[in-house]
């Protein structure tokens, strides 16, 4: 196994989406967004990236993750 983390990009990235319960009569329509920005070591088989993102609708501070995909 072989791991190349040379490459280093920069991601910007915006989410947005909701969730509901399918027994709740009242179906309202309220999306939750976040916007963020990424730092990618490594290419598409193989990567570490560091994020940190901020909800818009949201009195939560900043959100900090790390994510490492490898594919076999």
């Amino acid at each position: 196994m072989q791991f190349d983390f040379f490459n280093l990009f920069l991601v910007f990235f915006l989410d947005a989406g909701q969730t509901w319960n399918i027994n709740d009569e009242t179906q309202t329509l309220v999306p939750k967004s976040d916007a963020g920005i990424g730092f990618q070591f490594g290419e598409s088989d193989s990567f570490l990236r560091f994020n940190v993102a901020k909800a818009f609708e949201s009195e939560q501070g900043v959100q900090f993750n790390v994510l490492w995909f490898h594919s076999f």
